[in-house]
């Protein structure tokens, strides 16, 4: 049995438009889904500028350095330094306050916008701004009992600098996630 070439001819144009077909189809999918996509993007793009914005905002307003010149600013540079640890002590207890609930109020957005390997970080900031908090309090009730505080200043400064890693790493991670880069867990 012998196929005839306007047989073939007939069969290879009706394997092309069956190709074409699906791949226009394909490209309509791509063109729906392609600003679907931006969108969904520019929604974890913001979700994760306001994270790492509270989350630089906490670590500036607990800053000893910040703290302490605040303190001898709104009293005319009269404290000494033991009186400055109580002052940086009770602001830094105050101002961790009030970030914290704004740095909780961003975990939620950023957990929903995923994935999974940004919002790890996430939780080691979060952690790391409690135990900032948790040793100011600390901090707060020694002086309450006029125990000795020790160096309140690298204190709070190792606490900073705990939540300073944190943050560094959350903005690794979520700069590599929104590029396109895949990346291992850094240095946390």
């Amino acid at each position: 049995m012998t196929i005839s070439g306007d047989t073939w001819q007939t069969a290879v144009t009706a394997l092309a438009a069956v190709a074409a077909y699906a791949a226009g189809r394909a490209q309509a999918a791509g063109a729906r889904l392609g600003p679907v996509e931006a969108v969904r993007r520019q929604h974890q793009r913001d979700a994760y500028a306001a994270f790492l914005k509270v989350a630089n905002d906490f670590e500036k307003e607990t800053r000893y350095s910040t703290l302490a010149w605040a303190s001898q600013r709104d009293n005319n540079q009269g404290l000494d330094s033991t009186a400055l640890d109580h002052e940086v002590i009770r602001r830094c207890t105050t101002a961790s306050d009030t970030a914290l609930v704004r740095i909780n109020e961003a975990v939620p957005v950023v957990a929903l916008e995923g994935p999974d390997e940004i919002t790890r970080p996430v939780d080691a900031v979060v952690d790391a701004a409690y135990e900032l908090m948790g040793r100011a309090e600390v901090l707060l009730r020694a002086i309450e009992r006029n125990d000795a505080l020790g160096n309140v200043e690298a204190e709070l400064n190792a606490c900073s600098q705990k939540l300073r890693a944190a943050t560094g790493a959350f903005t690794w991670m979520a700069r590599g996630y929104l590029n396109g880069e895949k990346r291992r867990r850094p240095w946390l």
